[in-house]
């Protein structure tokens, strides 16, 4: 998966996603399942934080030409 990696250091698995242009460390863990996991979890959560790059998705233009 996508930001799981495994540390030879620590023999344990660590998780990272990219943000704002730089590899944020999200922690290690003994399995490789729950790096994963955390790896998810950060990446939905930095979606959900994501400004929309409209000034209001709700509003329609109705320009009459």
């Amino acid at each position: 998966m996508k930001g799981v990696y495994f540390h030879k250091a620590s023999r344990r698995w660590m998780a990272c996603i990219w943000r704002n242009g730089k590899n944020e460390y999200i922690g290690k863990y003994e399995t490789e399942v729950e790096a994963e996991r955390a790896a998810l979890k950060a990446r939905t959560e930095k979606a959900r934080r994501k400004p929309s790059t409209l000034t209001n998705p709700f509003e329609v233009s109705h320009a009459q030409g």
